[in-house]
C-alpha cells in the first residue's frame, strides 16, 4: 500500500513537470548578486537545475528585503519544491524543502485567500514527509490535509486540480 505522502508527491510532481524526470545534481541555493536576471525566465528553464537555483536565490533575496512580497514567497516555495525533488544529495533536498515550507508559510501569511502559498506549502511538506520517513510524515499529515482543503476552497482548478487529486488519494 502506497502512503498518502508518496501519492501526494507523485500527483504534484507530475503536474509540475509532465514527466517523472530524472535526478539532477544540484548544490545548495547560492545567492545571486542583484536582480541581473529575471527569475521567472530563469525558472522557465528549470530543467537546468542551476537556473531554478538562480531564480530561487533572487526570490529569496527579494523576500528577505520585503517579508510581505507574496509573489516572491510563493514562487520561492515552488522553486524550492522543484529543487528539493531533483537534488541527489539528501542534505540538499532537505534544505530546499525546508526553505520551501518557510516560504510557503510566508506566502500564506501575506495572502491567506490565494491558493499559491497553500499549494506549495503542502507540496514541500509532502515531499519532505515522503523523502524523510514516517516521523516527518506524521509531523505534517494534518497540516498537508488542511492546506489542500484550503486550496480546494479557494480555487479547485489550481495547478490542474492537483490539490483535489492529492487529497482524494490522501
Amino acid at each position: 500500500m502506497m502512503s498518502c505522502t508518496v501519492l501526494f508527491y507523485l500527483v504534484v510532481f507530475s503536474a509540475q513537470t509532465g514527466t517523472a524526470g530524472g535526478v539532477i545534481s544540484v548544490g545548495p541555493i547560492a545567492p545571486v548578486q542583484g536582480d541581473a536576471a529575471e527569475p521567472d525566465a530563469l525558472y522557465a528553464k528549470r530543467d537546468d537545475v542551476a537556473m531554478a537555483q538562480r531564480a530561487a536565490a533572487i526570490w529569496q533575496a527579494r523576500l528577505k528585503q520585503n517579508p510581505n512580497d507574496f509573489e516572491s514567497a510563493w514562487k520561492l516555495a515552488r522553486a524550492t519544491y522543484w529543487i528539493g525533488t531533483q537534488a541527489p544529495a539528501v542534505n540538499d533536498r532537505r534544505q530546499a524543502l525546508e526553505q520551501g515550507i518557510t516560504a510557503g508559510r510566508a506566502a500564506t501569511r501575506v495572502e491567506p485567500n490565494r491558493p499559491e502559498g497553500h499549494m506549495w506549502l503542502a507540496a514541500n511538506m509532502g515531499a519532505l514527509a515522503e523523502s524523510f520517513g514516517l516521523r516527518q510524515g506524521l509531523k505534517y499529515r494534518g497540516e498537508i490535509k488542511d492546506e489542500l482543503l484550503t486550496v480546494l476552497r479557494l480555487d479547485a482548478a489550481f495547478e490542474q486540480g492537483s490539490a483535489d487529486r492529492a487529497l482524494g488519494r490522501w
